[in-house]
């Protein structure tokens, strides 16, 4: 204390003689008391000493109120255009989120996440960055994002897969990005981009009303549609094991059925309305394929039909000759090629499907054969029949006209019309309506009674007269009736 107040007096006395020259200059200096700090006006207007005042006030005060009054941190919700979703890969059981999200640009992107980088939020956000993700801006708001939407994820991770089926239990169907039954809660669809299984245009009534009703007039097209919901009835069946004598697998191997037929006679379109059952009527694989790809689509067709275009547009490295055999002989076993551990390690895991199968080509596969100098055993050909189409002049696929139709191929072409605008208006209803028909109940015995129905009656007619004959009334119609139309 000495210190200071010596400091002080020796600071006060060298600014006496200042004071005195000021106070001759300027008169005597006033001194505002009521303030702490000492502030000199000299001979201002009460104005000027106003305004000075004010501006000499401490800012500590209006400082505390801009704190108080600082607008808080705002994150967005994650529920508006944001979504992460926790799935195990079927085939390695490693979990990742999916996160799903608006881009700055108006756009929406997908990306994976790894699970163990979900405490690593910074690198999250540099990999959402990259697709120009709409994050808050800011580091520290754009983590606390980021918490938020990883802590809204499900607990439980859903299974995520690129094949379609029914679901262990039975109880339910992953059909693409359609969840039915009890895959709702437990799957999460990883399919291809192109894929367009489960996708839907139209109404169930719309495909009905303009397809379904014209396929009483082609055996042809009826023999695609029916083909392709059968896929899942094996599987269905053998889910449904019973004790029961008359219980029996439904098939002992699958097969794919050949439309050939020259140009314009309608093959192509019994093709495109099969795949309408189940989505985009042009959802149908090439034949320029490996055998390693042709595994992989048929395993992405499990249950669903596996549908090839048509032959004659086969430019792949693998021969035609080469291709038909592989198709023939892998469709059928239900299994790919048994792969190495290497193999395994690097994403090729084995894979497996039951599915039939749909081709078309301009020739009788047999007669390309023949052609390629080679003979199909007989096992061949019931894995791979071909069913002629008649010429367009004849009608087509188009090979039951009402009757008294005069000119059949006016018919058909008026018929083909009319089934190609029902199908790019109305796709994708009728393999759905099919597996919750058949998710409703135990069916099996009923599948089983109209096979055995089939093979004791149908298939042994000759051709022309099975063709002409009515869909088998009771073939379980509670079924039949809800999914396709019965001829009148």
């Amino acid at each position: 204390m000495r210190s200071r107040f010596s400091h002080s007096h020796v600071l006060t006395n060298s600014l006496n003689p200042l004071k005195e020259r000021d106070r001759a200059r300027n008169g005597p200096i006033m001194t505002d008391k009521s303030q702490t700090t000492n502030v000199g006006y000299g001979q201002l207007s009460e104005k000027a000493r106003r305004t000075l005042h004010e501006k000499s006030r401490p800012q500590s005060i209006n400082l505390a109120a801009t704190k108080l009054h600082a607008p808080k941190k705002v994150v967005p919700d994650p529920a508006k255009g944001w979504s992460a979703t926790g799935v195990k890969d079927e085939q390695t059981d490693l979990v990742s989120f999916d996160i799903c999200g608006p881009t700055r640009g108006g756009d929406t992107f997908q990306v994976s996440i790894p699970a163990e980088q979900r405490e690593e939020l910074k690198r999250v956000r540099k990999t959402l960055r990259s697709y120009d993700a709409a994050l808050p801006g800011q580091v520290d708001d754009d983590l606390e994002f980021l918490e938020k939407l990883f802590d809204g994820a499900n607990v439980s991770p859903l299974i995520a897969t690129s094949k379609p089926g029914f679901t262990l239990s039975g109880k339910g169907f992953v059909l693409g990005a359609q969840m039915l039954g009890d895959a709702a809660e437990r799957y999460h669809w990883l399919g291809d981009d192109y894929s367009t299984l489960g996708q839907t245009s139209g109404t169930q009534e719309g495909w009905n009303d303009q397809v379904g009703k014209l396929l009483q007039h082609s055996s042809f097209a009826s023999i695609a549609v029916l083909t392709v919901l059968a896929s899942p009835v094996p599987v269905y069946v053998s889910l449904r094991k019973s004790e029961d004598p008359r219980w029996r697998p439904a098939v002992s191997e699958t097969s794919i059925i050949n439309l050939a037929g020259e140009s314009a006679s309608g093959k192509t379109q019994a093709l495109a309305v099969a795949a309408s059952l189940s989505g985009d009527p042009s959802d149908r694989a090439k034949w320029d394929f490996s055998r390693r790809g042709l595994e992989e689509y048929l395993h992405t067709r499990n249950q669903v039909g596996a549908i090839f275009d048509d032959a004659e547009k086969h430019t792949g490295e693998m021969p035609l000759k080469r291709a038909i055999i592989t198709l023939t002989q892998t469709l059928p076993d239900g299994a790919s090629k048994v792969v190495s551990r290497v193999a395994r390690d690097h994403d090729l895991p084995r894979l497996a499907w039951s599915t039939f199968g749909l081709s078309s080509s301009p020739r009788p596969v047999h007669d390309i054969a023949r052609e390629e100098g080679r003979i199909r055993s007989l096992g061949e050909q019931v894995r791979l029949p071909d069913l002629c189409v008649p010429p367009s002049s004849r009608g087509g696929i188009f090979d039951n006209p009402p009757p008294g139709a005069r000119d059949v191929a006016q018919f058909s072409r008026w018929a083909a019309q009319g089934m190609a605008r029902g199908i790019a208006l109305h796709y994708g209803h009728v393999m759905p309506a099919w597996i919750e028909g058949l998710l409703a109940d135990d069916h099996a015995g009923t599948l089983l009674a109209s096979q055995d129905y089939f093979v004791k009656s149908a298939a042994r007619m000759r051709w022309p007269h099975w063709r002409r004959r009515r869909p088998v009334e009771h073939n379980f119609p509670e079924v039949d009736r809800s999914v396709l139309p019965q001829p009148a």
